[in-house]
Formats: structure tokens, sequence, C-alpha cells
């Protein structure tokens, strides 16, 4: 149509390259290393020693290598802002005057009192802006992603079905039973497990697919990981802690649960929050997402085993004084033991002497109350919930020292001095701490 057209465009195919008449290529920290004519950029960077040697390969993939950084490895990551340092320098001296004002700015505040363009270094932005911004990003992708929430809506919808044809209404809808008394603990226990680990997994699956780009991002100095943690747990936990609520209301109304349906939702909603918050925390300690998938399954398993509930009130031993501390880590556990006592506590039990065989102790039992001394479930539902909430603090505080330690400087240094990866490693950990950036070494 023969109109100007700006864009910004990362990777693009080989196609849409073809259509480009123009091209400014920019390293990180927003550095101009190249702009000019697109026939012309493989060219240039020939010039300055640097060849698209594969033959038939996309000239924007070849072109986005050469500057990129490679935070994951401190070696490579040198090199390759040396590199880049070296291309913003070269295109500094460009000779042709139109680019005049363009180099100045593209080095203004980043260039370093030697005379050195900074690389990786993101302008200056404050803690507050920054965490608006990942907001923002973070609502904008939960808004969009409708698939997934629809998903998540079934599945919270479809388990609750489930778990009402499996168990039914309880007692047909009449006086409770002592025969009831196995089939409300399992219920109430296999709904907790269900919505801790649906949480977990997300958690764990999210973070790994946000790695990559925020590793990227924290190693230009964009935020730090303080500030990216509040961002995700004001948009993710409220949701994660809504479906759970939707699950525990529809299974409350399906099976005709004794206890009122606010301390079930409230609770279910809790430790899914707590599971949450554990995945945030496992994704942070650990450097991939494989990695942690792998290290956050079996702590859920634990916390499973550590948190269920014997229906028959006899356990194989005593227990120990490390599985006592199992438990108290376990917000599972904390979540069946509110749950049950929400259920049990003040409950009355019509006794019928011909379920003993089958059901040994608890079947000549009267009342919840003793359900509860046999169990050996002690305490009240707000003494664990505020268990769980205490919980979901120390998730989020390991969270936030993972991320901390992850920010700590590389101890890299070229010819005797430090490297520009290790002087943007340094200002991520004084932003940590919440002081001003400033220029070291």
């Amino acid at each position: 149509r023969n109109c100007a057209t700006v864009l910004t465009l990362h990777q693009p195919r080989a196609s849409i390259w073809r259509m480009l008449d123009d091209v400014m290529l920019m390293a990180p920290g927003g550095h101009v290393v190249y702009c000019g004519p697109t026939v012309d950029v493989l060219t240039y960077f020939q010039g300055l020693g640097h060849q698209c040697s594969l033959e038939g390969m996309n000239p924007a993939e070849f072109l986005i290598d050469l500057v990129s950084i490679d935070s994951e490895q401190a070696d490579c990551a040198s090199k390759d802002a040396t590199r880049i340092r070296a291309l913003a320098a070269a295109f500094r001296t460009c000779p042709d005057p139109a680019f005049s004002r363009l180099v100045e700015l593209s080095v203004g505040s980043g260039t370093a009192a030697n005379g050195h363009a900074r690389v990786g270094a993101a302008s200056a932005v404050g803690p507050w802006s920054a965490f608006r911004l990942l907001l923002w990003r973070s609502l904008v992708q939960s808004v969009r992603d409708r698939a997934t929430n629809a998903l998540r809506i079934l599945a919270s919808v479809g388990l609750s079905l489930i778990f009402g044809a499996h168990f039914g209404v309880l007692d047909r809808g009449g006086m409770p039973t002592a025969r009831s008394v196995a089939s409300r603990i399992c219920l109430l226990s296999f709904g907790t497990i269900a919505m801790a680990m649906l949480a977990t997994a997300r958690a764990l699956d999210r973070f790994a697919k946000e790695s990559a780009v925020v590793s990227r991002e924290r190693s230009a100095g964009a935020y730090s990981g303080i500030v990216y943690l509040a961002a995700k747990v004001l948009t993710e936990l409220p949701t994660d802690a809504a479906f759970a609520g939707l699950f525990a209301v529809l299974v409350h109304r399906q099976c005709g649960l004794h206890a009122d349906i606010s301390e079930v939702a409230c609770t279910m909603s809790l430790v899914a929050v707590a599971s949450a918050a554990l995945g945030l925390a496992v994704g942070a300690a650990a450097p991939r997402g494989d990695r942690a998938m792998a290290i956050g399954a079996p702590i859920m398993v634990v916390h499973m085993l550590t948190g269920v509930i014997d229906p028959a009130g006899q356990a194989a031993q005593r227990p120990t004084m490390a599985m006592l501390a199992l438990r108290s880590l376990s917000p599972i556990r904390h979540a069946i033991e509110a749950l049950c006592i929400s259920e049990l506590r003040g409950l009355k039990l019509a006794r019928n002497a011909m379920d003993a065989p089958r059901m040994g102790g608890l079947a000549l039992i009267t009342s919840g109350d003793e359900v509860l001394r046999q169990l050996e479930v002690f305490g009240t539902f707000e003494s664990n919930m505020w268990r769980i909430i205490g919980l979901i603090a120390l998730h989020l505080v390991a969270a936030a020292v993972f991320l901390f330690i992850g920010a700590l400087p590389r101890q890299v240094r070229i010819a005797g001095r430090p490297s520009d990866v290790e002087l943007a490693a340094g200002q991520r950990w004084w932003r940590c701490l919440g002081l001003r950036r400033r220029r070291f070494g």
C-alpha cells in the first residue's frame, strides 16, 4: 500500500525477514549495533569478522545469536559481553552522519566512566515501577490464557462430580452413622490432596515456562527476584484459591457434609495457596524446570504420606520425632485435621453393633468428638488455619531467599578487572537489599 511501517520483531522467520527494507539491531541494554538496509546487514558484520557461515540459515537467527548473552554459563556470558561491546563500539564509529543522534541515544547513560558501553545493564527502573509492570503483565497473561482457565474450571467441576459420584450423599441425607465416618475422612483427605497436588503442579509448570525469560530479564538488571515473586503472589495465588474453593463448594453440596461450607472452602483454598507457594519455592531453588518438577513431586508425596489420617484410628507404630517434624511441615496434614475437626466436632452418630467386626472400635462410638480422640486429632480449626498460614509465609520466605541467592554476583574476572557480567550481577545483588544501583568495581 506504499506506506511506512515500523515494528519490533524478535527472531522473525525468513519470509518475514525478506519483506523488511531496513533493520535496527539492538543488544541487551538498548545499545544499537546496526541500523541500515536489510540487504547490507550480513556484509556489515562480515566486515567485522562475524560471518553467517551456515548456508540457508535465516539471517534473523544469526543476528539474534550475535547479540545474545548466555546467562547460564559465566564463561560464555563474558565472551558474549565482550563481543557485544566490540560491536557497539564499531557502530559508534560509523561514518554515516545520519546515525549520529541514534548513537548518542544508544550510548547515553549506558556508557561507563572508562568509555566502554555497558552490556547487559538495563536502564534504571525503580522497584515499584518494575512491580507494577510485572503485575500488569501477569494479569494480562492470566486473562489472555482463556483456554487454560477454562480447563482449570473444567477440572475443578469434573473432579467434584467424580467425588460426588464415588462417595454419594453421605448417610443418604439422614442421621450420621459411624459407618460413614471413614467415608467422611477419606473424602476430606482425598479432596485436600487433590487440591494440593494440582496447585503445586500448576506453580511448577508456570515457573518452568517463565524461567528462561525471567533469567534473561534479571541478568539484564530489569528487576529483582523479590519484585518478581511479589507480582506472582498477587496474581497467581488468588486464582489457585478460587479454583480450590469452587471444588470445595461443589463437593460439599453433592455429598452433604456436616462441616460449615465456608470452613471447607477456606481450608481447601488455603492448602492450595500453601502448595502453590511451595511450588514457587522449589522453582526458585531449582535452576531448570525439569529439575524443579523432579524435586517438587517427591516433596508433595512426602507431604501426602505424612498428612493422611488412618480412618480406622490405628497407627502401625508410634510416630518418631522425625515423622512429627515432617507432619508439622505438611500443609496437607493441617488441612485434613482442620476439616476433620470441622466435620466431626459436635456430630452425633447413630450406633450399630453389627458394624463392629468390620469397623473395629469406631463402630461403637456415639459422637464425632470420640472419633477425634480415637484419631488423636486435637486442637481447634482456627489453630490449624494459622499453621497453614505460617507455612505459606515460610514457603514464600524460602522462595525469596532462593531468588536472592541466585542473584549473588558471579566471580568472573577478565584481565584483572571485574567483567560487565559480574558488575551487572553485583548491581542485582544491591537492588535485592533495596539500595540504589551504582557502578562499582
